[in-house]
């Protein structure tokens, strides 16, 4: 119930543009259109989409204008991008007709067109659906074979609440970002307000084949979901079952960390309208597809009164109960209680199920019930305990907490290698800080700037290497216009407090000249042991950097990438482009000969115009890693001037030893 841009952007996500040409006055309705019609319609609109085409021409169906085809026929726009998540970057309809329709399709959000124009950047839009698709396909993987609808239900619930944290910080400050809003916050970023939540639940509902709808209130300025199982219909609120500890409450009274990470609870799951209403909720029913008038369905079953989140296994479901490790069918019976206390909570990571009191982490072992100590946090952290635990991002992490110093950290677990947990007092941190404003972005630190820099710091949200992260990544620092080498004596001054060494510094010279991103050596510098001395000097945890574009995951497809770009096109690479191909490769969606084939057979290289000698010689240098010599060169023209195609002579040298060698070299295939 924390957001008040939720009506709003509802409305603009159903924004109909309608382009008129001429006066036209509305004919007498003749009735519904053929299905067949209809049919031709949806298919064209979406292999228009799918090849980032907006507009399509019906004029040869000669439909006739009437109010009741122009209905029929929005509701075919309307239903596209909302049953098909890949197609995000939708932003309007329109139509346009004069005494028959011509042209029906779509706008393109702003931020997926090419600078300038209403054009679809392709590539943009193809490396984000690439990472949507990535974090919509780990969602999923959270449902396994032999499920019921309802233990269907459960498991994306319960992956939502996990993954996703209320984007309270933007919520109290005003400042709300857009992907806060969307299944994108919630199932990329991990971050959103209600309207993410609910749409990331819908989005996968509709990817099971799970009927179900976002339904909104103005009155309590909140979104949430209706679900049908098995022909009735029911409420759940992820947003609500994912709670959190408000200030003043608790020990997280100073620290201001509103998140229990790794906690979920049940309350708002599969519910009735009369229920819905007795936890406050309240306005929403002319959104609802219909009642859900069927109360108390669910009592008794597993996840009925469950606080904890919840984990399938081979037909049973293990949770948390009253510190006992739990497990029953979804209906809760075979309910079976494991010889396991003060167990705060549960969490499956692979096939492997871990569990944490105060002190330490347990691996859990339901066949036998037996556990064996993974971590022992009272030795690795000397004065913390361990209050929260949870699974993000494939990664176990602990929220620890010192009493006397009421302090948080925020750590990645190895097992007993753990990285040290440093005291930390408020001087040291903004100590930390301002090195980082003087260091990277050249100026003293302003106080509000520093009070937020530092606040994350000390509340545990993030460490040393996320915080240089948010510097090095700003737009502040980027405005500078660096060169290479300015850049990379800031990073060693930052990250080695020291001057670059003649050797040192040609090395990432180099790193930067094949192609990789200044980020990615940012990465290089942030996750090094003398970054590590700094930040313990400051009682500050190092941490990792995150990288999330598609070029900064594998440093062998982008080289071979940036290779392509050079020696098919004669130029470097552009970021978005870079990206989308990294991402094709990285998916398994293109092999490397498939990409070579793209830049080969690109609109941009058949512009070049080259000779059939040029090509050849093109080929030998992208696919050989030489230049021609006369016997092979004139050998491949005779080829050309005999009638074959310049995709015969592709394959030739894409299938050659010489070419799978230099994949190799990069590591792919």
């Amino acid at each position: 119930m924390k957001k008040l841009k939720f009506q709003i952007l509802f409305l603009l996500g159903i924004t109909v543009l309608m382009l008129t040409a001429g006066n036209v006055k509305a004919a007498e309705s003749a009735g519904p259109l053929p299905e067949q019609t209809l049919q031709q319609i949806e298919e064209r609109l979406i292999e228009a989409l799918n090849d980032y085409q907006l507009v399509i021409d019906i004029s040869d169906l000669q439909i006739s204008y009437d109010e009741n085809a122009r209905q029929q026929i929005l509701d075919i726009i309307y239903s596209i991008p909302e049953s098909n998540y890949r197609y995000f970057f939708v932003d309007g309809y329109s139509t346009r007709y004069n005494e028959i329709f011509e042209t029906v399709g779509f706008s393109c959000d702003p931020d997926y067109t090419i600078n300038g124009t209403d054009e679809p950047d392709a590539a943009k839009i193809s490396a984000d659906q690439q990472t949507l698709e990535t974090a919509v396909n780990k969602a999923l993987a959270a449902v396994e074979p032999g499920m019921s609808t309802v233990e269907k239900v459960l498991a994306i619930h319960d992956y939502i609440v996990r993954i996703c944290n209320y984007d309270e910080e933007n919520f109290e400050a005003g400042t709300i970002p857009e992907e806060s809003y969307s299944a994108w916050g919630a199932l990329v970023n991990g971050k959103a307000v209600c309207q993410g939540y609910s749409e990331a639940f819908n989005m996968l509902m509709n990817e099971l084949g799970i009927e179900s709808c976002v339904v909104s209130s103005s009155t309590i300025s909140h979104g949430w979901n209706m679900v049908n199982i098995d022909g009735t219909w029911f409420h759940v609120d992820c947003t609500w079952d994912d709670p959190l500890i408000y200030k003043g409450v608790g020990i997280h009274l100073d620290m201001e960390d509103p998140y229990d990470e790794g906690y979920g609870d049940h309350e708002n799951f599969l519910k009735s309208d009369e229920e819905f209403r007795a936890s406050g909720h309240e306005g929403w029913e002319a959104d609802a597809p219909a009642q859900a008038t069927v109360s108390g369905r669910y009592n008794g079953w597993s996840f009925d009164g469950t606080d904890s989140l919840m984990y399938y296994q081979n037909g049973f479901w293990y949770y948390v109960d009253g510190g006992k490790i739990v497990s029953s069918k979804i209906d809760g019976s075979s309910r079976r209680e494991y010889d396991v206390d003060n167990v705060l909570y549960l969490h499956k990571l692979g096939n492997q199920f871990y569990y944490n009191t105060p002190d330490s982490v347990y691996t859990f072992d339901p066949a036998t019930g037996s556990q064996s100590l993974w971590l022992d946090v009272s030795a690795a952290y000397p004065g913390y305990i361990m209050t929260e635990f949870t699974v993000k991002n494939d990664q176990l992490i602990g929220v620890l907490y010192n009493e006397q110093q009421r302090n948080f950290q925020h750590v990645q677990l190895n097992g007993n290698t753990p990285e040290p947990a440093p005291p930390q007092s408020r001087e040291q941190v903004e100590a930390f800080v301002s090195r980082l404003y003087t260091e990277i972005l050249g100026r003293t630190p302003e106080a509000e700037g520093l009070s937020n820099w530092s606040n994350v710091l000390l509340s545990g949200q993030e460490q040393g290497a996320k915080v240089a992260q948010g510097f090095i990544d700003s737009n502040e620092f980027k405005a500078r216009s660096l060169s290479n080498t300015e850049y990379l004596t800031i990073l060693y001054r930052t990250f080695f407090d020291r001057e670059p060494d003649g050797a040192g510094l040609n090395a990432w010279l180099k790193v930067l000249d094949d192609g990789l991103s200044r980020m990615h050596v940012f990465k290089g510098f942030a996750e090094s042991d003398e970054f590590s001395r700094i930040c313990a000097s400051y009682g500050i945890v190092r941490g990792n950097a995150t990288l999330t574009a598609p070029m900064d995951q594998n440093e062998g497809v982008t080289k071979f990438l940036v290779r392509c770009y050079r020696l098919c096109l004669g130029r470097e690479a552009d970021e978005s482009g870079l990206n989308a191909w990294c991402s094709q490769i990285l998916s398994g969606a293109n092999t490397a000969k498939q990409a070579a084939y793209g830049f080969v057979f690109s609109n941009e290289f058949k512009d070049k115009n080259l000779s059939d000698e040029e090509f050849v010689k093109t080929m030998y240098r992208v696919f050989m890693d030489r230049e021609a010599d006369g016997a092979g060169l004139n050998a491949w023209i005779d080829v050309l001037r005999s009638g074959q195609s310049r995709e015969h002579v592709f394959n030739g040298f894409a299938d050659s030893a010489e070419f799978h060698g230099i994949c190799a070299s990069y590591g792919i295939s």
